[in-house]
């Protein structure tokens, strides 16, 4: 396949949209801290892990009937937020009923939007759609956040491009910042089986995820619309399995290689008292981190380097090699092309190949995510364990250098390779993701 152009907006240009935080890659977390523990310590634990959005979803956080309660309580949360450089998307039952009052009592630096609604249903879009677009005119500054279903429940794998149509034409297009949906694709294998090959349940299935994600791509490319997806990083008992530091950085740069550029983890603070048996997540019920704390602290700084890049690139294609997704739902899942300009090398490696392209200046980039997140290596004594997996790529239409963006620095650096023969290598822990930049003279 030839080097190509592809405009940044099918749709022409976009009015610009009010949005002070788009031009941060927002990272962001679903539980925050109970009130209990909302204080300089647990709001430090979410600055150091680069968190920069903090939405106030908590029970104990939503004293009933007290107004004047709730609203100090936010105003602490904005001081504790604004005091580390984060930003805070508030709740508050008055968004129904008296948008003008909400805007007026969280007028405040370290507001960042408003959370309206988490999983509407589809007869709700208009009403919601309505208070979007309320808080658009009262504060043009912020952004009003709603997450959206997956598409399985209800029924919606034959239309979830129509769902999520309906969603956008209702708030208008031109009103939408972010189209944010969640998907949980890692399933408790003793319950079902492998979900790469599952066929449809609503909890941990790679397909429906995959799925899902290339709906939402093509919706925001069509929309000229920012996309956001929820990450797991936490299991339900019989239902998800706890993630690991594999499955969190599969998860992370599959969602990148997807054109996101907006990630909240589900969930932060582990919820107890629920319908659901939650197991630990990020930090455990007492408020002591547990073993995923690292890894995401980890992640996320690696989001934040790439997320200047990011920002300004629209995933124009994405291609699969080794396994593939089932295809039989309503979207199309598609293998690298024979003739695509930068593929795996061996064809059977479970690589995901996104091709990018600048919105300003047209500039080419990849990026190849290594979708085996059980990567084995063995040592001499037999024992197996996860680790780095070489992986080999072939180059053509005259690709003769790259660059690579440093999950680190954000910088572009070279690739340190003889690409006359068409063929390099890169050594990717399970689930990474890198980011390699074409020559500025292809287009």
């Amino acid at each position: 396949m030839p080097l190509m152009w592809v405009s940044a907006n099918a749709r022409g240009d976009q009015p610009e949209k009010a949005d002070n935080m788009s031009e941060a890659f927002i990272i962001g977390v679903f539980w925050a801290p109970p009130r209990e523990h909302t204080n300089e310590q647990h709001y430090d634990y979410l600055k150091d892990a680069h968190i920069n959005l903090v939405p106030t979803i908590h029970p104990t956080l939503n004293p009933s009937g007290n107004v004047e309660e709730r609203v100090d309580l936010r105003r602490r949360i904005l001081d504790l937020a604004h005091e580390r450089g984060m930003k805070v998307a508030v709740t508050d039952p008055r968004i129904y009923s008296d948008v003008q009052a909400v805007v007026q009592d969280y007028d405040h630096p370290g507001l960042g939007g408003y959370y309206l609604r988490d999983e509407p249903r589809r007869g709700d879009f208009e009403r919601y759609g309505q208070i979007y677009r309320q808080f658009l005119h009262h504060d043009p500054e912020r952004i009003p956040f709603v997450n959206m279903y997956p598409s399985a429940p209800g029924g919606m794998r034959r239309d979830y491009y129509a769902f999520l149509s309906d969603w956008i034409n209702a708030v208008g297009p031109d009103n939408l910042i972010y189209l944010l949906f969640d998907n949980y694709p890692f399933a408790c294998l003793e319950t079902f089986g492998n979900p790469y090959y599952g066929r449809g349940r609503s909890h941990g299935n790679v397909p429906d995820y995959f799925n899902d994600l290339e709906v939402v791509r093509e919706l925001g490319l069509e929309y000229g619309i920012k996309t956001g997806l929820y990450l797991q990083s936490v299991g339900i008992q019989r239902y998800l399995r706890t993630p690991d530091e594999n499955d969190l950085r599969w998860n992370v740069y599959t969602a990148l290689a997807y054109g996101i550029k907006n990630i909240q983890w589900f969930t932060w603070w582990t919820p107890v008292g629920r319908g659901e048996p939650f197991t630990s997540a990020i930090i455990d019920p007492e408020g002591e981190k547990t073993d995923l704390y690292e890894p995401v602290r980890s992640l996320n700084a690696h989001v934040t380097a790439l997320g200047p890049v990011l920002m300004r690139l629209n995933a124009v294609a994405v291609y699969h090699s080794g396994v593939i997704p089932d295809r039989t739902r309503d979207r199309n899942i598609q293998e690298v092309p024979e003739d695509f300009f930068f593929k795996p090398a061996d064809p059977d490696n479970a690589v995901l190949i996104s091709h990018m392209i600048d919105q300003t200046t047209g500039r080419q980039y990849v990026m190849a995510v290594n979708k085996d997140n059980r990567s084995l290596i063995k040592h001499a004594d037999n024992l197996v364990l996860d680790g780095p997996k070489e992986l080999k790529f072939t180059v053509s239409g005259g690709i003769t250098e790259l660059g690579r963006i440093s999950a680190v620095s954000g910088d572009e650096v070279p690739v340190d390779e003889d690409l006359s023969d068409g063929v390099f290598s890169d050594s990717f822990l399970p689930g990474e993701g890198k980011l390699y930049v074409l020559p500025e003279t292809l287009r």
